[in-house]
């Protein structure tokens, strides 16, 4: 609905049946392909946990602490993963309801690494060598990139990203190997940092702590409305850029808490 209020902006005077079915990739799920992703993927765990229930077969808790190691084990797997997917799903390839299978590498993983991770309680304390460790990788890792582009010779990103983008070229493995440390470490990382810096008592952070993921998921609407209202006005990309930021974000959670609000006053 939001790509056809996209189109309508741009001029574009067409139905929404002609822009669902006409866009490309088909079905085009729009900007919320992630959240679609994920409905995938959380449907795919849920019919894990019912089968290894009526088996009952399901693993047992925690028996070791979830270590460095396991975080380097996850980057590599989903690096070697996004690889051989790559192979058939180039980077920035699209597929019938934009599924974003080259992608799904890091999606699954690190969907898994969270699983994990709330078993090890660390949704409530990122062990903090744990947590300085990731922070170095992620510095490391953006520090390596600039070197990388440098020895490419790469001069025009369009032009010469080809070998970065899929295929059996080390270019790939270097991008494949750069996303997952970013995604892992830095996944990791910033959850540390959220706790550090934003954690705290009272009903105010307690109320915006619960209308964080409902915050997550009314993002897209938000910041394409923003956006679009803002088509017309004659400023600068980046100046615009900047009050749909600073207006949005406040915005999804603002809207967050009251759906979170409404729904468990519907519960009680």
């Amino acid at each position: 609905m939001f790509m056809w209020f996209a189109y309508l902006a741009a001029g574009h005077h067409v139905s929404f049946l002609w822009e669902f079915t006409h866009r490309k990739p088909f079905l085009d799920s729009g900007p919320l392909w992630f959240a679609e992703v994920l409905l995938y993927v959380s449907l795919g765990y849920a019919a894990w946990c019912w089968i290894t229930d009526r088996a009952d077969r399901r693993p047992p808790g925690p028996s070791s602490p979830l270590g460095g190691w396991h975080l380097v084990a996850v980057a590599a797997g989903v690096a070697l993963a996004s690889f051989v997917v790559r192979l058939w799903f180039p980077a920035r390839s699209t597929q019938i309801l934009d599924l974003h299978l080259w992608q799904w590498p890091q999606c699954v993983g690190m969907f898994a690494l969270g699983v994990v991770a709330r078993r090890h309680d660390w949704h409530v304390r990122v062990p903090p060598p744990l947590h300085r460790a990731c922070g170095w990788a992620v510095a490391i890792t953006l520090t390596a990139v600039p070197v990388v582009v440098v020895r490419a010779h790469i001069t025009d990103v369009a032009a010469d990203a080809g070998p970065f983008v899929g295929g059996w070229h080390w270019q790939a493995l270097i991008l494949d190997g750069v996303e997952a440390s970013l995604v892992v470490a830095g996944s990791v990382w910033l959850c540390g940092l959220a706790q550090r810096l934003l954690a705290g008592t009272g009903p105010r952070r307690a109320r915006w702590a619960r209308a964080s993921y409902a915050a997550f998921a009314l993002q897209v609407p938000v910041l394409l409305t923003l956006a679009i209202a803002l088509r017309t006005v004659p400023w600068p990309a980046e100046a615009k850029a900047l009050l749909v930021a600073v207006v949005g974000v406040p915005a999804s959670f603002w809207l967050g808490s009251r759906l979170v609000r409404t729904r468990m006053r519907q519960v009680v």
